[in-house]
């Protein structure tokens, strides 16, 4: 006894809407070193990738369990996917789009817009180190790095900074952050 041709393309027909359009797609998921402009700092290159800063100068803070800060996710506005990252290519439509999509997949996850205005975090400011002052943090606006628009001559427009205060309660330190109004970058 065998299944009908139609039960068979019914089958198949079925086997294939399991695979996601672009709209039901889970948006890929972009970090700098995923980017046509990366470049690690060596010593051949010391600059790296400096489209938004001098890795010479500066570098991204570290995060206690991300080994390359360049995997923090925030990727800037002439971010153009590298071959590195095959299954990410087909889905890049430019910044714009790719934001939107971030959104739509926060929405859901959220249970709908309603919940999701409620809810939402502002986005996180983006973390510095600068070689000058290696043991205190600077923090910038999300959009002034995404636009380019982080540098004002040579002061970089940070926002806050953080750094740890000797004490003499708990572990010994404490984390402080400050409102700042920019730093100059040597």
């Amino acid at each position: 006894m065998g299944i009908s041709k139609l039960v068979m393309l019914k089958l198949e027909d079925d086997f294939m809407s399991m695979y996601p359009t672009i709209d039901e797609f889970e948006c890929p998921h972009y970090s700098c070193k995923d980017c046509a402009h990366f470049k690690f700092v060596t010593p051949q290159n010391p600059c790296g990738c400096n489209r938004r800063f001098d890795h010479s100068k500066m570098e991204y803070a570290h995060l206690w369990f991300i080994h390359s800060p360049e995997e923090n996710g925030c990727i800037c506005r002439d971010f153009e996917p590298d071959d590195s990252y095959p299954a990410g290519l087909p889905y890049w439509h430019g910044y714009d789009h790719y934001v939107e999509w971030g959104k739509r997949q926060a929405i859901e996850e959220y249970g709908g817009e309603e919940k999701y205005n409620r809810f939402k975090h502002p986005e996180p400011l983006i973390g510095f180190e600068l070689k000058q002052e290696p043991d205190v943090r600077y923090y910038i606006c999300p959009e002034d790095y995404v636009n380019g628009t982080m540098w004002d001559g040579n002061k970089l427009k940070a926002v806050e900074k953080g750094y740890y205060k000797r004490t003499q309660s708990g572990f010994g330190y404490k984390w402080i952050r400050e409102k700042i109004d920019g730093v100059e970058v040597i």
